[in-house]
C-alpha cells in the first residue's frame, strides 16, 4: 500500500499509465485526467444535462431547474397571476415499466464442475446463501439500477469486498503472565462483507472512445461517497489529506438545463475514486487503487478476476458509449402536458370567480334584505363565465398527449378495461413483449452481478456462518458454511422464462392450477401470489432431487443403503435403473438390483394397504403400477369365482384350480407380495 499527493504529472510516453512502472503520483494524476475527460465528454454530448432533466421530471421537479413541481402549486409571473403545477404522468408510466421488468425475481441455477453428492450439497448451500444476500439488500440495489436504466438510459451495480464491513469482532487484551507486559492491546476488527452499490452512469468513469460492450473495457473508476472519519481510521498515514478532502456532491442533477455546477460541503462525507484495472499483458497483476481528492491512499493488485461492475442497459445508439433511455421520448409530451395544465389552472384561477356585466348607463342599487341581496337596475346584470374558454380543447390535447405516451411505452392497452381475466392477461403479455428489451438488459446485469457475488463469497468469506437451505415452507435445515465450501461451483444460469410468466394475471392462474392439483400448500400459494416467485413450488422437488443424488453417490462409491418406506421410490427406481446403464456399473449389477427390488417391494406393499396408501399420499407419491395390476387381477378373479358344486369338494383338481379367498388384510391367503430373485429381475431392469 502506498500513497502520495500528486505534484505535477509529466506524461511518460514510454509507459502505460497504469503499469507497475508508473509511480503513485503519476497514477493519481492519470486517474484525475481520465475523470475530467469523461465528465467533459458527458457535457459535450449533452448527456449530463439530459440525465439531470430526466431525473427532475421523474421526481416531479421542473425540468428547467425552476420551481414548478408536482408536489405543490406555485404562483409565477410578475404578480403571481400564473398558476403552475405538474402532472407527473412520466413517473406513473416508468413505474409500470419497472414493475414489468423487476416484478419477479429471475430464476437462477448454480452450476458445478462435476455433479455428485458433495457438489449437490454445495449447490443447495450456495443457492440459499445467494438468496439470503438477495433478500438482505442486493436485490434492492439491482432494482435501483433497473430504475436508473429506465430514467437515465443505463444503471450500474458494483460488487466488491469491503474489509471494513460486516460484524464487529472484539480482540481481547493479552498480558504476559511472567512480565505483566501487554502483548496485545484490546481492539476491534471487522469481519468484512460483500458491498453492492447502485450507481448512476456519471458515477462509472470509463473510456469514452470504446463503443463496444463491457468486455472491451480494461478499466473503470467508480465515484463513491464514503465517511471521511472511517477512511481516516482505515488509512491513518493519510489522515490529514483525507480530512481536508471535499465532497463533490450531485447538485448539478437538480440545477437548470445544461448546468454542470457541482458543489462542496464540510460534512462527514467525502468523494472517493476507486480504480479497477483488468489483468492484461501490460498490467499483469491488474490495479486496484483508491484516490481521495488528489491523494492516492491505496494501491494493490487487482483482487478480482474481472471488472467488478455490471451495467443494465436496454439499447445503445451506434457509435455511442452511453445507453439510450427508453423514457427519453416521454420528456417532450410530459412538458407539453405541464404547459396545458398550467394554462387551464391559470385560467380557472383568474376567471373562475363570478364576473357581473352591467350596462354603463344603468343605475345599480344593491340592498340587503333579511340576509339576501336585492339588485335594482334598469338593465338586468349578466353573469359572465370566463373560465371555460379553451377547457374542452385543452382536455382533448391532454388526452391526445397521454395516448401518445402510452403508445411510446407499449402500455396504451392497459388504459382500456379488460372484458375478462384472459383479456387482461393478454394485454399484460403484449405490454411485457413490447418492453422485453428492458427485461433483457436487466436480466443480463442480474446474471453478471450474481456471478460476481458468488466469486467474491468463495474467495473472501473465511468465517463460518449458518444458512437455512430448505425454504420457509418445509422443515428448516440449518447448515454451516464458509466460502471454501462453495469452490466446486463455477457458474450461474439465469432464466428469463416466458413473457406470460412475468405478468401478474398469469402468475395467479399458475398458482391456482398448482393449488387445485395439491402441488403446493395454501401458504405457498399465498407466497407465490404476494411475491410473484415460484421458488415455493420448487422447494420440495429440489429436496427430493438432492436426496436422490446423495443415494446415487453412495452407490457409485461402492456402498449400499437400506430403503425406507418414506423414500420417493418411483424417483429412486428410475435413477437406479439409469445408473445400471453405466458401463462401469455392469460389474456391480448384483449389488444394485436387490436395492431396486427392495424399493419395488416397499412401494407395492404400501399400495396394498390403507395405511400404506395414506403414507404415499402424505409423502406425495403415486401408487405402484404393479400393485394396481395385481389388485385388478384379484378383483377379476373374485368376480369370476363360481359357486362350488356338491361333488367338487372331493376333486383335487378343482381344489387346485379354485382361487384362494382373500382375507381382511387384502392379500390372498394372507401372503405378502414376495420379490423375485435378483437374477430373475435383471431383464426387467
Amino acid at each position: 500500500m502506498s500513497g502520495t499527493i500528486i505534484s505535477g504529472y509529466g506524461s511518460n510516453q514510454n509507459e502505460y499509465w497504469a503499469s507497475d512502472a508508473v509511480s503513485s503520483s503519476e497514477l493519481a494524476a492519470a486517474m484525475r485526467d481520465r475523470i475530467e475527460k469523461f465528465w467533459s465528454a458527458c457535457d459535450a454530448t449533452g448527456r449530463r444535462a439530459l440525465w439531470g432533466q430526466m431525473l427532475r421530471l421523474y421526481y416531479g421537479m421542473d425540468p428547467t431547474g425552476g420551481f414548478r413541481s408536482s408536489h405543490y402549486v406555485t404562483l409565477e409571473g410578475a404578480q403571481g397571476e400564473n398558476v403552475s403545477y405538474r402532472m407527473n404522468d412520466i413517473r406513473a408510466l416508468v413505474r409500470k415499466q419497472l414493475t414489468m421488468t423487476t416484478g419477479t425475481r429471475p430464476m437462477f441455477e448454480l452450476t458445478a464442475r462435476a455433479y455428485d453428492a458433495s457438489t449437490t450439497e454445495a449447490i443447495e448451500v450456495g443457492t440459499a446463501v445467494l438468496d439470503k444476500y438477495l433478500d438482505d439488500s442486493v436485490e434492492q440495489k439491482a432494482h435501483n439500477s433497473a430504475e436508473l436504466m429506465l430514467v437515465m438510459g443505463e444503471g450500474w451495480t458494483a460488487t466488491t469486498w469491503d474489509d471494513m464491513g460486516g460484524r464487529i469482532k472484539e480482540v481481547p487484551e493479552i498480558v504476559d503472565p511472567m512480565t505483566w507486559q501487554i502483548v496485545q492491546e484490546a481492539s476491534i476488527e471487522m469481519s468484512g462483507d460483500v458491498r453492492v452499490l447502485s450507481l448512476r452512469p456519471d458515477q462509472v468513469v470509463r473510456d469514452t472512445d470504446i463503443t463496444q460492450d463491457m468486455e472491451a473495457h480494461r478499466w473503470v473508476i467508480l465515484v463513491v461517497q464514503r465517511d471521511k472519519w472511517e477512511m481516516a481510521a482505515r488509512y491513518p498515514e493519510y489522515r490529514q489529506e483525507i480530512l481536508r478532502a471535499s465532497n463533490e456532491n450531485d447538485r448539478w442533477l437538480w440545477k437548470g438545463l445544461g448546468s454542470t455546477e457541482g458543489g462542496t460541503s464540510n460534512y462527514d462525507t467525502i468523494t472517493t475514486y476507486e480504480l479497477y484495472h483488468r489483468r492484461s499483458p501490460v498490467v499483469p497483476y491488474g490495479v486496484a487503487a483508491i484516490m481521495v481528492g488528489d491523494c492516492l491512499v491505496s494501491r494493490a493488485p487487482m483482487p478480482y478476476d474481472d471488472l467488478p461492475v455490471a451495467w443494465s442497459v436496454a439499447s445503445t445508439a451506434p457509435g455511442d458509449v452511453f445507453g439510450y433511455g427508453e423514457s427519453w421520448d416521454l420528456a417532450a409530451p410530459q412538458m407539453a402536458i405541464d404547459s396545458v395544465t398550467t394554462q387551464l389552472a391559470t385560467n380557472r384561477e383568474n376567471y373562475g370567480r363570478a364576473w357581473i356585466s352591467v350596462h354603463p348607463a344603468a343605475e345599480l342599487d344593491v340592498q340587503n334584505v333579511s340576509g339576501a341581496k336585492i339588485i335594482r337596475s334598469m338593465t338586468p346584470p349578466q353573469v359572465l363565465d370566463l373560465s371555460n374558454g379553451g377547457v374542452a380543447s385543452g382536455q382533448a390535447m391532454i388526452d391526445l398527449l397521454r395516448a401518445g405516451m402510452g403508445q411510446l411505452t407499449g402500455l396504451d392497452a392497459q388504459s382500456e378495461p379488460a372484458s375478462s381475466g384472459e383479456m387482461l392477461a393478454l394485454q399484460q403479455q403484449q405490454s411485457a413483449q413490447y418492453n422485453s428489451r428492458l427485461q433483457f438488459g436487466w436480466f443480463a446485469m442480474y446474471k453478471r452481478m450474481l456471478g460476481q457475488l458468488l466469486k467474491i463469497i468463495q474467495r473472501f468469506v473465511s468465517e463460518e456462518d449458518t444458512v437455512h437451505i430448505s425454504g420457509e415452507n418445509n422443515a428448516p435445515v440449518v447448515r454451516r458454511w464458509k466460502g471454501s465450501d462453495l469452490h466446486a461451483l463455477d457458474g450461474i444460469k439465469v432464466d428469463m422464462g416466458t413473457t406470460a410468466m412475468r405478468t401478474a394475471s398469469f402468475r395467479y392462474q399458475v398458482a391456482q392450477n398448482l393449488l387445485a392439483q395439491q402441488a403446493i400448500t395454501v401458504p405457498q400459494y399465498l407466497q407465490m401470489i404476494s411475491t410473484g416467485r415460484y421458488q415455493p413450488a420448487l422447494e420440495a422437488p429440489r429436496v427430493l432431487e438432492t436426496m436422490a443424488e446423495r443415494r446415487m453417490q453412495i452407490i457409485s462409491d461402492g456402498g449400499t443403503y437400506q430403503p425406507l418406506a418414506t423414500d420417493p421410490h418411483e424417483l429412486l427406481i428410475s435413477r437406479l435403473a439409469t445408473l445400471l446403464c453405466d458401463p462401469e456399473m455392469e460389474q456391480r449389477a448384483q449389488e444394485i438390483i436387490p436395492i431396486v427390488m427392495q424399493h419395488v417391494d416397499l412401494w407395492t406393499q404400501m399400495t396394498m394397504s390403507p395405511q400404506g396408501m395414506s403414507l404415499l399420499a402424505a409423502t406425495g407419491q403415486n401408487p405402484s403400477p404393479g400393485a394396481a395390476v395385481m389388485q385388478a387381477q384379484q378383483a377379476a378373479a373374485m368376480a369370476a369365482q363360481a359357486p362350488m358344486s356338491p361333488d367338487a369338494g372331493a376333486n383335487p383338481e378343482n381344489m387346485q384350480n379354485a382361487p384362494a379367498a382373500a382375507p381382511e388384510g387384502g392379500q390372498p391367503g394372507g401372503a405378502q407380495p414376495a420379490s423375485l430373485p435378483a437374477a430373475a429381475q435383471a431383464p426387467a431392469i
